[in-house]
């Protein structure tokens, strides 16, 4: 029921946005800040649907609204003036910042606010099925879902598959079925038996792995430690991490992963004054967040400041030095 109603909400705030554009002025003066969160199964529009519950309850002349998003996308909308503040991760900034590929020229209007938690790549196939390795995807003819494509999911899961040289037309030419959906509909079709592979990527233990562990029974995919640690050597933003054994039922051993860093941004066309006030809102409820999902719990305001790839927002900075904490 909460996960319908948020796809709702986000839908009809997007649907707005894209046909009508910019959010019309308003003769109090009301500011409009639109969150670019993530995919309506994960744990970002949760946290984006609090955070502007919190804005708008407690910041004057602030009117906040959540949209579904994705880590890429929310770089571009806010580059593009679509949306305020975005979720996004420290590998997708790296390259942002750079404007590498998927970026092609460099975002420039992003700041950091806040960091988040740390996310993990976890992907699933069928528990009697014959995938073994993220290397048999290219022996046989195998069905898979990538993920909706400029997500973050799909661009972890390329950069995976890039250290055993697989591709989406390797995996094709092999005489497999790429598709490209997002959580939802990747585990539909896995319990449909239309799919033999996908994932999610988030806090571990994951709603999308949860559903996959009881239909129709899965196993996760690990990444050996030393392309792990290739990903984590090469590649900004990337770290090894392991899921450990018990995290899910039927998970009876500990499997090696990568992981990345999550941050929340904002654009500098938005004043010092209101993202210093909206920080202010955010931490003095920040037990509104914590009680979310566990992984939550990770986000103060003394750790706020760490993992940033974009400079801080001038808010931002006044928000911690204000609490007494040390900012770059």
């Amino acid at each position: 029921m909460i996960i319908k109603s948020m796809a709702v909400v986000g839908f009809a705030a997007f649907t707005f946005v894209s046909v009508y554009g910019q959010a019309p002025a308003r003769a109090d003066e009301t500011k409009f800040i639109r969150i670019g969160t993530g995919n309506q199964t994960g744990t970002w529009p949760p946290l984006g649907i609090q955070m502007a519950k919190i804005i708008n309850a407690n910041v004057k002349g602030v009117k906040a609204t959540s949209l579904l998003g994705a880590g890429v996308a929310n770089i571009k909308n806010i580059q593009t003036g679509r949306i305020e503040i975005g979720f996004s991760t420290t590998t997708s900034e790296a390259k942002s910042i750079k404007g590498d590929k998927p970026f092609g020229t460099k975002h420039d209007k992003p700041m950091h606010l806040f960091s988040m938690y740390p996310i993990v790549a976890q992907f699933a196939v069928k528990k009697d099925g014959s995938i073994k390795s993220y290397s048999d995807l290219v022996k046989g003819s195998h069905r898979i879902n990538a993920n909706t494509r400029g997500s973050t999911t799909y661009n972890v899961l390329k950069s995976i598959l890039g250290t055993y040289d697989i591709t989406d037309e390797s995996i094709v030419k092999a005489g497999g079925v790429v598709n490209y959906v997002a959580y939802a509909d990747g585990v539909a079709q896995m319990q449909d038996g239309n799919i033999e592979m996908t994932g999610a990527i988030g806090p571990v233990p994951h709603n999308v792995i949860l559903q996959l562990v009881e239909n129709p029974g899965v196993r996760l995919l690990a990444l050996d430690a030393a392309r792990a640690k290739h990903l984590a050597d090469t590649l900004p933003g990337y770290f090894a991490t392991t899921i450990k054994a018990g995290s899910y039922k039927g998970i009876a051993e500990d499997v090696s992963s990568i992981g990345i860093g999550t941050n929340v941004l904002a654009t500098s066309d938005l004043s010092e004054d209101v993202v210093f006030k909206v920080m202010t809102a955010i931490f003095d409820n920040i037990s509104d967040i914590h009680g979310l999902f566990a992984a939550a719990k990770a986000i103060t305001q003394a750790d706020g400041p760490k993992n940033n790839i974009y400079p801080l927002h001038p808010g931002a900075r006044k928000f911690y030095k204000s609490k007494g904490i040390k900012v770059n």
